[in-house]
């Protein structure tokens, strides 16, 4: 530690000890955390609220390429953790801290140890969603914990510009804003098939969890009704996941005369998707509340699908180009999604030339760009202003 001239605490790039706090185990997270872990001397542990998530029940070992362990409550604190945080710093090691969560206890010790400890501190988050209703009283409360926790944070990353913007609205110090995103792999890019087979029909696609207020797979099936009252092509559309409201889904493609349209793929684990994937054309993100990110959105453009999303689906708002990569519709919109999918209808070949585009998007987002943003985060002398 040293002095500045103008009184403010800086502290010097060393060996980074990395301690990186997030809910469960995720195919998108396993793979930033591999890389991390391969291709940089940084020693990481990644602490698990969760081992699993019960509406994802992957089968994949998606904690065995990195260190991780289960965090372990006890009176609802996980001790380790919090003494981690209160562990102080050596002159070999900087230690950081990235917490990917504010609701919850251990969270919130972490928070508080390492703010009056003034430790390195970054928080990833999500965009939050400030239309959600919510009392009075909670409302304020939010409002002003919230604020004093931005605007002490070392850092705070968002995933991706609405994120970003919001924070800041929030109280974030602008000059602490990180845009960091979810992270997928694209250095091996996969190369859709769907312009070599013009003689097979027009294949939509979506992936998530089954439940329409959610998701808004409702939506699509809705469209397609839409689009099978006109004179169209014929499409299929299909549907990578599982959920509660799967049979009310198939109730209602049945009911609209389209069920023979849909393709019910059932749960695809991690490393069978991209090979779906590879075989569409157009990928789909209806989502009818706010989609804070939207991992599908980035694996879809990864494999060179042009995207239909609503514009609650805020990876869609922060990668898509309107009607160059995508096209985005007022969410619960069917009708205009209807549209934008008989764009595609009418001309098949425009999915393959929007579809590079949205690759290109992707490939300017590799994992090694992660690398080099933690990189800069953990090099860059902090330093400290005493007011805060």
């Amino acid at each position: 530690m040293r002095a500045d001239s103008d009184g403010t605490e800086g502290y010097s790039m060393k060996s980074v000890e990395l301690h990186w706090v997030v809910d469960s185990p995720s195919p998108y997270n396993t793979q930033l955390f591999e890389h991390i872990t391969r291709n940089t001397d940084w020693k990481l542990l990644v602490h698990y609220k969760n081992m699993s998530l019960g509406t994802h029940p992957w089968k994949s070992e998606l904690t065995k390429s990195h260190p991780a362990r289960s965090m372990q409550p006890r009176f609802g604190i996980d001790w380790q953790l919090v003494l981690t945080a209160l562990k102080g710093r050596n002159d070999q090691t900087t230690k950081w801290f990235v917490v990917g969560s504010w609701n919850d206890l251990n969270s919130w010790l972490v928070f508080v140890v390492l703010i009056l400890r003034r430790g390195n501190l970054a928080l990833w988050t999500d965009t939050p969603n400030q239309v959600r209703k919510r009392n009075f009283f909670k409302k304020k409360l939010r409002a002003v914990s919230l604020k004093w926790l931005l605007r002490r944070c070392t850092y705070v990353m968002g995933t991706g510009k609405p994120a970003v913007d919001v924070l800041k609205d929030m109280g974030a110090r602008p000059e602490s804003v990180v845009n960091f995103p979810y992270w997928i792999n694209v250095e091996a890019p996969l190369v859709s098939i769907g312009s070599d087979a013009p003689e097979r029909p027009l294949i939509f696609m979506s992936t998530g969890l089954i439940l329409n207020h959610r998701k808004g797979h409702d939506m699509v099936i809705r469209a397609i009704a839409e689009l099978c009252d006109s004179d169209q092509p014929r499409f299929e559309y299909w549907i990578a996941g599982t959920g509660p409201d799967e049979a009310a889904l198939r109730i209602l493609a049945s009911e609209l005369g389209v069920l023979d349209q849909v393709r019910f793929l059932g749960w695809v684990e991690p490393d069978s998707l991209p090979g779906f994937l590879q075989k569409a054309d157009v990928f789909i993100h209806p989502s009818p509340i706010l989609e804070p990110y939207g991992v599908a959105v980035i694996e879809a453009m990864a494999a060179q699908l042009p995207i239909l999303a609503s514009d609650l689906t805020c990876a869609a708002l922060d990668r898509i180009v309107e009607g160059e990569s995508g096209f985005i519709h007022t969410a619960g919109d069917y009708r205009a999604l209807a549209q934008h999918m008989a764009v595609f209808l009418a001309e098949p070949g425009r999915a393959a030339t929007m579809g590079r585009t949205a690759l290109d998007t992707a490939q300017q987002w590799p994992m090694s760009r992660a690398i080099s943003i933690l990189q800069e985060m953990f090099s860059i002398t902090r330093i400290r202003n005493k007011s805060l």
